[in-house]
């Protein structure tokens, strides 16, 4: 005798299983990297960019009326499955808490809901550094200072070990 509850738990079981086999087959999600392709995208759309005597990109207003260096989300977006679309934006939330990019929003729909297509991106500084790439968290940081033991040198293991620890410790526990 199945229950209701059984019998829903299978529907919605069966209804997941295609969406979780074709997230399988999607290209793994690398933030950075997406981050990297919408700056480019981005100065590829803006035909204020010129070059500096250092050969540095250099990026200046186009006119007074009009924004400097901004494009439509679209131009990130435009063709994209809706996964993907939902991978840009997160990237781009990520290059405008990096300082990148600024967002504005654009038109809404009436309802006070922004339409995506509306939304406008001016980059600020195309160069990207990936704020988590150099990031060591403090239980990694101690781990790679750690001295590294030699298991062959049998005589020593023990002592380098003690060594390392701190005089309240009780290393009888060792011995058991």
């Amino acid at each position: 005798a199945e229950t209701q509850l059984t019998k829903r738990v299978g529907i919605w079981q069966a209804g997941l299983a295609p969406i979780l086999e074709e997230q399988e087959h999607r290209a793994e999600f690398d933030i950075h990297s997406c981050g990297r392709q919408i700056l480019q995208t981005l100065e590829d759309n803006l035909l204020t960019r010129k070059r500096t005597s250092t050969g540095q990109k250099k990026l200046e207003k186009s006119s007074p009326n009009k924004a400097p260096n901004v494009v439509n989300f679209e131009a990130i977006s435009n063709g994209l499955e809706d996964y993907e679309v939902c991978r840009k934006f997160l990237a781009t939330l990520m290059l405008c808490n990096c300082g990148n990019i600024a967002i504005y929003d654009g038109d809404n729909d009436g309802e006070g809901l922004v339409i995506a297509d509306s939304i406008q991106i001016e980059l600020l500084d195309s160069k990207f550094e990936a704020p988590m790439e150099a990031f060591l968290a403090p239980s990694a940081a101690a781990v790679s200072e750690a001295k590294v033991v030699n298991l062959d040198d049998k005589e020593n293991i023990l002592p380098t070990c003690l060594a390392d620890s701190t005089e309240d410790e009780d290393v009888s526990s060792f011995d058991e």
